[in-house]
């Protein structure tokens, strides 16, 4: 009975057999303000927090930037102090 409670699943062919080529691997991105000497984050380097920053003065996601999301949240911190300061515009140019 043991035997019949075992049933063999049916043999599929992998993804490389059906398609033909390797399946895509990516490595993981490192947050770039993470390093040892990494850049400083501060409201006092507008031209460095304008690097993530849109056209049109939106905050580029976590996930087109690799920044890790301490980092994010400093990195938005730093972005507002800097606009209440009027050193970096709250909406882009049109």
């Amino acid at each position: 009975m043991a035997e019949a409670q075992k049933r063999k699943l049916p043999m599929f062919p992998s993804l490389t057999a059906l398609v033909g080529k390797k399946p895509m691997s990516f490595a993981p991105r490192k947050c770039p303000l993470s390093y040892e000497n990494g850049p400083i984050v501060s409201y006092k380097n507008p031209g460095f927090l304008r690097k993530f920053t849109t056209e049109r003065g939106k905050l580029i996601p976590t996930r087109m930037s690799s920044i890790s999301c301490k980092n994010q949240r400093q990195l938005k911190r730093e972005i507002k102090r800097a606009r209440f300061l009027a050193l970096m515009p709250y909406v882009g140019a049109e």
